[in-house]
């Protein structure tokens, strides 16, 4: 239930106001960062390594270094694996992106990265439905293999800038295709299926096969591996039955003898490199015969002809998806941790004599649930990912002088959650199958007491002057009970009959229920009807029957109580639907259409009495539609926001404004590609945003002490960011009041430059950085 009191407030004020235009959209959350699963590509560009790492429906790209994680350049929109080659002056990633929903196919794109790492250019498409793409970069070219839905597998040659397309064939037969450089070409190993050959095949610098051999075929091969010292090359090749085994390729494209080097259960994941002396290979496999065991990464180092293990080392369990990469005779393997989601760590080979590091972590993952405002504030409840495998709830309250806090609900996930306020507390539902519990917290966010348990499940919430009233699963017939503001429950009432996707709102004293009547009872089902009743402060039905406000297939949009009648909204036959309900059955119900709104999800009533509608469209950014109470169009704004991870809802602020609040991925610092907690704000009057402030930082007794000057403008709060050497720029988990002008920071144990900047906030957005500030600054020395 959104904005009981304050709607009653500001409906009583009768000013004419609507809001003209939306201000810069801007983070509401604290950002809070943790360990990223991911999977690992090593690569280097001859003077350092990176790691190319796949998390949160990214692909991100890190440079390893002495010092501070990383939390990556994002490269790609995509959490599929990545190839990546170094041509010298340049790398070429490539990847498949995300298809529609249950196809197996998607755009294969390359994206050029220079020296750094740093995307340079727009993405390459090489195939709208593709998947499996692999590079290589040879003496003149480079070599990109993809599997391409009609196609079967294509190969298409490139020059070493990875742009100008040299030649482009299909590549037959059909199997399981891995590529390696050899010479001034490339050389391919393709695994048939159980009754068909596999084969190698040598390629010029054009693609043009040169030679093609055929691979002895003793039992059935899984996956294959290949590299190349640059002439020589060396085949992997996993079986469940026989392990690992391996053959060597030499110059003139001859096939040398199968030879089984390890046993193994179900490996995959393999990656070889030659290191200068002889090869080293890396998969992962499980200790049992089942497929839900844990997985191992296991490195092999081997002589130089690929037939004798030299040294064989395994990692944990839950260790997988092992990748490598050779500079100066250094070795370096990256794995993740399956299991967990602790990350990706990257290690120097031997294993057993150095100690793992994590390398990639990123900021937590927020999806927006809910929202409803009381008369001083604006409630936010979230889900946060703190791990591959870990989410929690929290809640965010933002008074409407612009102070936020936070906190922690519970430390898991739930199935429902719903909020409401009563005009002075709020109260948060969380159902989980037949477990319920409320959090109660006053209009700060302090919590009222512990977490209350509920003796039934309970479906819905909102809130009168006295109580919460809580809507019960019980099926048919439907109950409900009363939840003191104290903390104490009444008994169970019977109030009618059972509904699917049913809320629950108040004017204040009594309370309206409504669903939508459907042939099966479940949450997710479209319903045929919409159906309410009105209830008295005890939880007494008004009317004998049930109120019928739509008899056709729909789908509930909410309810809301505007100061003097229930407003019910529905989407039916591509358009958007609303009765009028007056509180007493002594007046009668109007129904309103309007056109201006298509597919409504979400939807508040303004100062004035109007309603603005939340309309989103899949694929698009969503419309914020405002009309009156007859249905006509007022005002419509388009939101820049196409890429929501979550909710999307709008509220009413004291002065007439609308605010937007969604979730959304978010590409730069402080939150790095991962989505977060979002609101904007639209007035009357626009509201400019604050100037930026002057900070300044010293070192003093192990603190990074820091103070400001408050700028010129409308300031709601400060956020500092921070960043290690040459690391990322991160955000303390905290927000500033408008009234702060200093803080200090712990002196990170690593690093010995430390810089600081910050911005102001107010309604219209975010202020410009300011000017970095740094902490024992050092003289860097040039390098050579």
């Amino acid at each position: 239930m959104k904005g009981l009191a304050l709607a009653a407030l500001l409906f009583a004020a009768g000013a004419q106001l609507h809001a003209q235009s939306f201000g810069e959209s801007f983070p509401v959350a604290d950002t809070r960062y943790r360990p990223a699963f991911g999977t690992p590509r090593l690569t280097t560009n001859g003077s350092d390594f990176f790691l190319f790492w796949t998390a949160d429906q990214k692909t991100r790209v890190t440079r390893i270094r002495e010092g501070q994680p990383r939390t990556g350049q994002v490269i790609f929109d995509t959490n599929q694996p990545v190839h990546v080659a170094w041509t010298g002056k340049r790398f070429l990633a490539v990847t498949a992106l995300r298809g529609a929903e249950y196809s197996y196919y998607g755009p294969v794109v390359a994206r050029v990265l220079n020296a750094e790492a740093q995307p340079v250019g727009a993405e390459i498409v090489f195939a709208k439905k593709g998947t499996n793409p692999q590079v290589v970069a040879g003496t003149d070219s480079v070599a990109v293999l993809y599997e391409e839905e009609s196609k079967g597998y294509v190969l298409a040659i490139l020059d070493l800038d990875g742009r100008r397309e040299i030649s482009h064939q299909p590549f037959t037969p059909r199997g399981n295709h891995r590529i390696a450089r050899r010479g001034r070409g490339f050389i391919v190993v393709t695994i048939g299926s159980y009754y068909s050959n596999s084969y190698v095949r040598m390629l010029d610098e054009r693609g043009n096969t040169v030679s093609t051999q055929v691979i002895p075929r003793p039992g059935s091969w899984s996956e294959v591996g290949i590299a190349s010292d640059g002439n020589r090359a060396l085949v992997v090749l996993f079986s469940g039955q026989d392990g690992v085994s391996t053959l060597t390729i030499d110059e003139s494209g001859a096939v040398g003898p199968l030879v089984t080097i390890a046993p193994a259960w179900s490996p995959r994941s393999s990656d070889i490199i030659w290191n200068g002396a002889g090869w080293t290979v890396t998969y992962e496999d499980s200790d049992e015969s089942h497929y839900l065991s844990p997985r191992r990464a296991h490195v092999l180092q081997l002589d130089w002809l690929g037939h004798t293990v030299l040294s064989h080392e395994q990692s944990d369990a839950g260790i997988g998806s092992p990748s490598l990469a050779v500079l100066d005779g250094r070795i370096m393997t990256a794995w993740s941790a399956l299991s967990t989601g602790a990350g990706t760590s990257v290690v120097e080979l031997p294993a057993a004599a150095n100690t793992p590091r994590v390398a990639t972590y990123a900021a937590t993952e927020q999806m927006l649930i809910t929202t409803t405002t009381s008369a001083e504030a604006t409630l936010f409840v979230w889900r946060e990912t703190t791990g591959n495998v870990t989410t929690s709830i929290r809640s965010g309250v933002r008074m409407h002088d612009g102070r936020w806090s936070e906190r922690a609900v519970v430390a898991r996930d739930a199935e429902l959650v719903q909020a409401a306020s009563n005009g002075r507390q709020f109260a948060i539902l969380l159902t989980n199958g037949n477990d319920s519990e409320v959090v109660r917290m006053d209009e700060t966010g302090r919590a009222l007491g512990p977490n209350l348990k509920l003796p039934r499940p309970a479906i819905a919430i909102a809130g009168n002057d006295t109580h919460f009233a809580l809507l019960e699963d019980t099926g048919s017939p439907r109950f409900a009970r009363l939840l003191s503001l104290a903390g104490e429950l009444s008994p169970s009432v019977e109030i009618g009959s059972g509904l699917a996707n049913q809320r629950i709102v108040s004017d204040g004293n009594g309370f309206l229920v409504v669903g939508q009547t459907a042939s099966w009872q479940c949450s997710w089902c479209q319903g045929i009807g919409v159906r309410a009743w009105r209830l008295g402060s005890e939880l007494q039905r008004i009317d004998a029957q049930d109120l019928e406000l739509a008899s056709e297939p729909a789908t509930l949009a909410g309810a809301e109580w505007n100061g003097s009648e229930y407003i019910v909204a529905w989407t039916a036959r591509e358009r958007t639907v609303f009765a009028r309900v007056p509180a007493s059955p002594a007046q009668s119900i109007e129904t309103r259409s309007t056109d201006a709104v298509v597919n409504a999800t979400d939807f508040t009533t303004l100062r004035d009495g109007s309603l603005a509608f939340v309309a989103r469209s899949e694929g698009a950014a969503p419309r914020i539609v405002v009309v009156n109470t007859e249905g006509q169009l007022l005002r419509s704004f388009q939101t820049d926001r196409a890429d929501l991870t979550g909710a999307a809802t709008v509220e009413p602020l004291p002065d007439g404004a609308i605010t937007f609040l969604s979730s959304s991925l978010q590409n730069d610092a402080p939150q790095h590609g991962t989505s977060h907690v979002m609101m904007a704000v639209a007035r009357p009057t626009p509201l400019p945003r604050p100037d930026a402030p002057t900070v300044r930082a010293r070192l003093e007794n192990g603190r990074i002490e820091v103070d400001w000057k408050t700028p010129a403008g409308t300031i709601n709060g400060y956020r500092i960011e921070y960043r290690v050497d040459d690391g990322t720029w991160n955000e303390l988990e905290d927000w500033f009041s408008a009234g702060a002008l200093g803080t200090w920071i712990k002196q990170p144990a690593f690093g010995s430059r430390f810089a600081i900047r910050m911005r102001a906030f107010n309604d219209g957005g975010a202020s410009v950085y300011s000017e970095t500030a740094f902490a024992n600054p050092m003289r860097r020395r040039a390098v050579h």
